[in-house]
């Protein structure tokens, strides 16, 4: 009796998909968040300055979201793209709940801090990113 080996193309068992998801979710996520906004502070993109503006000026409780990125999540999902989707639904929530609720005082704290320090604190989901990279500031 010959056996195959799971190639390209098969399924694969629901722990695999699990396991994706969450490294997904907790590795690749935060990295690609931390590096994406360290690199708009680089290229000074005026739609995050205006965001730092807002919201680091005595606005910074006033932040409800941002409605071009949940449109981006739409989209990513009508696409299939549910890991993708997941993954910017995550920054999306927990950008807004740094902002709307200092009971996350680790996160809140860390994400203040990036208000009024441009050139640190750039991951806001996790701490990780900063402290693998040089930028953390408590």
């Amino acid at each position: 009796m010959i056996t195959r080996m799971p190639g390209a193309g098969e399924h694969h068992t629901p722990i695999m998909h699990l396991l994706t998801l969450l490294i997904s979710l907790f590795v690749v996520q935060p990295l690609v968040e931390y590096w994406l906004h360290r690199f708009v502070h680089y290229l000074l993109v005026e739609y995050h300055i205006d965001h730092h503006r807002n919201w680091g000026n005595g606005k910074y409780w006033d932040y409800n979201g941002d409605w071009a990125v949940r449109c981006v999540v739409a989209y990513f999902a009508i696409l299939g793209w549910y890991t993708a989707a997941l993954m910017l639904l995550k920054y999306e929530i927990m950008h807004t709940v740094v902002h709307r609720w200092p009971g996350f005082k680790r996160m809140h704290r860390h994400h203040f801090l990036h208000h009024h320090n441009k050139s640190c604190n750039y991951s806001f989901s996790a701490i990780w990113p900063d402290r693998i990279f040089g930028t953390l500031a408590e």
